[in-house]
């Protein structure tokens, strides 16, 4: 029992040696009324594999436009349109290889499953638990965007800001991410 007690007392000691840092306070994505209303589709009307009709497919890049301000489809690396007629022996094909796989490392959550991108999406200040710690639903189709916050700029405090600036800051930050991806 003491070990345990002192188990919890050393993880309280982090969470306010944290809030002392100036960490800012999570912004619960549950609490968001479209996430929600999205997670509820996704409840009724996924598969036990986890596959969602088409529709609301386009209901996650809404989602994810209203929110972050970019899509799915944003935050994937444009290969130039000659890229897929070059010859593996050209220099060219091996650089624009080079460039994908630096801009994917960019990406954290890409290549992880869902429990631990909660995790690092917790560490960019955006909480995409329900209301039993578990993941939301809708976490793995918003996952790099979510991330792509902390990739074009930081998150807002939520104690000092509303959501409507916020979601004002989003999409500038947005306009900026799209701009340096398009640039070579």
């Amino acid at each position: 029992m003491k070990k345990r007690f002192e188990h919890w007392r050393k993880l309280g000691l982090s969470v306010a040696q944290s809030v002392s840092n100036g960490i800012p306070e999570l912004i619960c994505m549950r609490s968001i009324k479209s996430v929600q209303q999205l997670e509820d589709k996704v409840l009724i009307y996924a598969s036990d594999s986890g596959d969602v009709d088409p529709s609301i497919e386009k209901d996650f890049d809404a989602l994810s436009f209203a929110t972050f301000g970019i899509t799915y489809k944003d935050t994937l690396f444009e290969f130039p349109e000659h890229h897929y007629t070059l010859s593996e022996d050209s220099r060219e094909f091996w650089e624009n290889e080079q460039r994908y796989n630096a801009h994917e490392k960019r990406y954290r959550t890409a290549a992880v499953s869902i429990d631990e991108s909660v995790e690092i999406l917790l560490k960019l200040g955006l909480d995409f638990r329900d209301l039993n710690g578990h993941p939301l639903r809708c976490t793995g189709r918003l996952r790099r965007q979510a991330e792509a916050l902390g990739i074009i700029g930081r998150l807002p405090d939520s104690n000092v800001i509303s959501i409507q600036i916020w979601e004002a800051a989003l999409e500038q930050s947005a306009k900026q991410f799209m701009k340096l991806k398009k640039s070579p």
